[in-house]
């Protein structure tokens, strides 16, 4: 079982990078383990990090110009708080003229993140009907309802992709979560 001696330091003037590693205990098993965790996910509060390329199978099998293609990113759990979602192009989308992404869920595909073009670098946050306003939270409490992402190419098939790359970031909290939260005494 890894330890924090197991984790190399960095020195001290040096500035953390968003894919730096930062050790979280993680008990979710019953069992402390230490984990290590990209910091941009815990120094601005993401608690989940999904990555899709131009050569997703979903992308690649859709071979219908005009054809919207929906990934299922997670089944998101009942009785659940979203509070923001960030979509991150880290290398744009090439092979089509156009193509537009929207982060949502079942009930409301757009409600996180509403249309955002992928082909040129880009980070989008919080512009879904859902959570648009600073500390708006979605409270889901029904079990039927999964993350996903609309990928809609316009006039083109996604097939057609040959390059690009994005992040979807999530912080999604199950509400039974806060109660083993101890206080400060």
């Amino acid at each position: 079982m890894p330890t924090l001696d197991d984790i190399p330091s960095t020195p001290s003037l040096v500035a953390l990078k968003a894919n730096d590693l930062i050790p979280v205990s993680d008990t979710s098993a019953g069992l402390a383990r230490v984990r290590s965790v990209p910091a941009a996910l815990v120094a601005q509060g993401f608690t989940h990090a999904f990555r899709i390329d131009y050569n997703n199978a979903e992308l690649l099998a859709n071979t219908t110009d005009d054809l919207n293609e929906v990934i299922t990113l997670m089944a998101i759990p009942a009785n659940c708080v979203v509070d923001k979602c960030r979509l991150v192009v880290t290398t744009g989308f090439t092979g089509l003229t156009a193509c537009n992404v929207f982060v949502g869920r079942t009930a409301d595909p757009d409600g996180y993140v509403a249309s955002a073009s992928v082909l040129a670098k880009t980070v989008v946050g919080n512009t879904g009907a859902e959570i648009d306003i600073v500390h708006e939270l979605d409270v889901i409490t029904a079990s039927d309802q999964n993350l996903l992402i609309t990928f809609d190419p316009g006039a083109e098939a996604l097939d057609e992709l040959t390059a690009g790359s994005l992040l979807v970031l999530v912080s999604l909290t199950e509400i039974a979560d806060y109660a083993a939260i101890t206080t400060a005494q």
